[in-house]
Formats: C-alpha cells, structure tokens, sequence
C-alpha cells in the first residue's frame, strides 16, 4: 500500500505540472474546478501515505492525525517523519524533493515542447 501512495504522488505531481503547463502555453488560465481539485488531491495523497506509512511501522496515530496532516501538511508531515525515523527522516524528505523536483523538470520540458509545437 505504501508504494501505491508514492507512486500516486509521482503521478499525481507529473499530471499536476502538465496541467499547469497546458495553460501556460495556451495563454489561458487554469479552469477554478481543476485549479481547486489539485489544491485538494496533493493534501489528500500525502494524508493516505501518511496513514499506509503507519501502517506498514505497526505505528498507531493519534485520533484524526490523518486530517492534521490534510491541513497542516508543512508542519505535520516533517513532525511525523522525525517521530518515526529520527535523523532518517531527511532522506524521506529528499526524496519527496526530489520527486518534486522531477515532476517541475517535467512540466517546464511540456511547456517547452507545447510552446515549440504552438508555432
């Protein structure tokens, strides 16, 4: 389950940056309903790997934490990281940046190729 969610999130952050850079290269906004779902989904993800996370440590939360981590992301997540795995918890967190930083490298190529197909 736990691997499910980390690929949810890569495919959730590599649509993301394609959804963003679709937009961008029309010269044309993001529509409000798929603007407000991609605000929602990455909360939502990062909410569902927390608890499979937990769940493969034989780790019990506190009531609702899941939802904490749904509102507060910034500070539960790195809260939860460094409750579980101590110094560890930055390779997680590297690895979440990296991610990140691979779906950026993948929307900035789409907008790329977008605006070179444009003309």
């Amino acid at each position: 389950m736990k691997l499910a969610a980390e690929i949810l999130l890569t495919v959730y952050l590599l649509f993301s940056a394609v959804c963003w850079a679709l937009p961008a290269a029309s010269g044309v906004k993001m529509s409000v309903g798929a603007a407000f779902a991609e605000r929602i989904a990455f909360p939502v993800i990062l909410a569902s790997w927390v608890a499979s996370d937990a769940r493969a440590r034989r780790r019990s939360l506190c009531y609702d934490f899941d939802t904490f981590i749904f509102f507060a992301w910034p500070i539960a997540l790195p809260y939860y990281l460094f409750r579980t795995r101590g110094v560890r918890a930055f390779l997680t967190l590297l690895g979440f940046a990296g991610i990140c930083m691979v779906a950026v490298a993948f929307g900035f190529a789409a907008y790329g190729i977008l605006l070179l197909l444009k003309r």
